[in-house]
């Protein structure tokens, strides 16, 4: 869960960057969900060309992609969608 998405803001290096840190990774990057609220295009646009890592849009998310993926990046002021989503 994140604070907010400026980390993705910039281009799809300093993303894999972050990720991979974020995910302690030096090899190969495990598979990873981003859920994106709306009005953060510069998120997807960042991360769509990274290897192993999914980014959509938090209300098209579906229990089949939260189950295929081993991490799931999410702000944290978007739980309560997530939620509503699946209650």
């Amino acid at each position: 869960v994140l604070k907010d998405f400026s980390p993705f803001g910039g281009n799809t290096k300093e993303s894999a960057k972050f990720l991979d840190k974020l995910l302690k990774t030096d090899k190969k990057r495990p598979s990873t969900l981003i859920a994106i609220p709306v009005g953060e295009e510069k998120a997807t646009r960042s991360t769509r060309n990274l290897n192993n890592v999914k980014s959509m849009r938090i209300e098209n998310l579906n229990l089949q992609d939260l189950l295929g993926h081993r991490f799931l990046i999410i702000p944290k002021d978007s739980l309560e969608t997530l939620e509503t989503i699946f209650k």
